[in-house]
């Protein structure tokens, strides 16, 4: 009844609407069911070898060789010796996964590894696995600390590890499980969430010490509290670029050499100028897209600037400065008003840039920001039109 009603509203704008979103969404969703194969096949990897290692006389035949042997009597591509002691720091790391699996079993798992963890759990009635005990004590909203020193979640929690699953591809977990500290892995974990980077630009927000830059070592709880209030989960294509995804899925890496070039030589001049600025900019996203009322957008750049408070969207041009631009891009602010502020973020404001080869044009576009307000607090840390302009002609369009 439905579809036939559909069809009789169809035209041809309509029809081609239709197949491009349908084709998006079934896209969408056959990633994120096999980034979170990925991600719960290593997790129980990883559960698996801490079991054995526990079983004493067994382990102690194979002993520092058993991740070597492993990975030698598989022969299961992607499982070298290096990604299956990942998967053990994985579950060592992450055992709230545990509560998703134990709260979902039946969906999340393919028939036989049930089959498996249903004898796991019979044969350990009478000892203490992990597994079986586990699930006993978060029934009873038992909280015991795991080896690892992180606390096992309860129900309330379940909701975000399983979008953290959802959205993360295994190779961010990978730079995730570097960080030692839990609170600063957590950021982490809420940025990946909210803005969804790649995983060449979370490696780059650990390296250039973002947590530490927005003062979250003196404020922790609070802006935790405040970002995880604004989690707005997007589905991440960055799967498809990693190696595990290649050796999970047996496929043969058929990527450009050049895929991940991304970035021309203007962003990344850009990015290197405004960090290099000392005015508390902090680089966050390039190419982040936006979906808008009508139509998708893409920005450019994003930053964080943490001395304002608020994000700078930097929007870039190959051609004359256009009054369409500058609408797009206070769509783009608007949208960020609405989804991305934090409850102590000031008002976003753009940079919009165009180069067209002559001679640069900067413009700053607000969206409902007072104009002395703008003057007077704003442009106190932010470089002026000239700035950025003769940065460009100089450095960028000379060449």
């Amino acid at each position: 009844m439905l579809l036939s009603h559909i069809a009789k509203q169809m035209n041809f704008d309509l029809l081609l609407h239709k197949i491009g979103q349908t084709h998006t969404s079934f896209q969408q969703q056959a990633l994120r069911e096999t980034n979170m194969s990925l991600t719960l096949r290593n997790w129980l990897i990883g559960y698996y070898i801490m079991e054995f290692e526990q079983k004493g006389e067994e382990y102690e035949k194979h002993g520092a060789r058993l991740i070597e042997n492993i990975s030698t009597l598989l022969g299961i591509r992607g499982l070298s010796e290096e990604n299956l002691r990942l998967c053990r720091q994985f579950y060592n790391f992450y055992p709230q996964i545990l509560d998703i699996i134990s709260h979902n079993t039946e969906n999340l798992l393919p028939q036989n590894v049930v089959l498996f963890l249903h004898d796991e759990a019979h044969s350990a009635e009478k000892e203490n696995s992990p597994i079986r005990q586990l699930s006993t004590e978060e029934q009873n909203g038992d909280t015991t600390p795991h080896p690892s020193g992180t606390k096992h979640v309860s129900d309330s929690n379940t909701v975000y590890y399983n979008k953290l699953i959802q959205h993360c591809s295994f190779n961010h977990f990978v730079e995730l499980l570097k960080i030692t500290d839990n609170a600063k892995r957590r950021f982490y974990e809420l940025m990946i969430l909210r803005t969804t980077p790649n995983v060449a630009e979370l490696r780059r927000h650990i390296n250039e010490q973002t947590y530490e830059k927005v003062g979250l070592s003196q404020e922790t709880d609070n802006v935790l509290s405040e970002l995880q209030q604004k989690i707005e989960p997007q589905h991440t294509t960055d799967i498809i670029q990693s190696d595990h995804f290649f050796d999970f899925m047996e496929l043969v890496d058929a990527r450009p050499a050049e895929e991940g070039k991304t970035r021309t030589t203007l962003d990344s001049q850009l990015q290197g100028f405004l960090l290099g600025l000392d005015s508390g900019f902090c680089y966050e996203a390039s190419g982040k897209t936006i979906e808008g009322p009508n139509r998708q957008f893409t920005v450019d750049l994003v930053f964080y600037n943490w001395k304002l408070k608020c994000h700078v969207l930097l929007e870039i041009k190959k051609d004359a400065c256009k009054q369409e631009y500058v609408q797009d891009l206070k769509s783009c602010l608007a949208y960020f008003t609405e989804k991305i502020e934090g409850l102590n973020d000031n008002p976003p404001i753009g940079i919009l840039l165009c180069a067209d080869g002559k001679e640069a044009k900067v413009e700053y576009v607000t969206a409902g920001l007072d104009e002395q307000i703008f003057k007077n607090k704003y442009m106190l840390e932010l470089p002026s039109k000239k700035q950025i302009a003769d940065f460009v002609d100089s450095t960028v369009i000379a060449r």
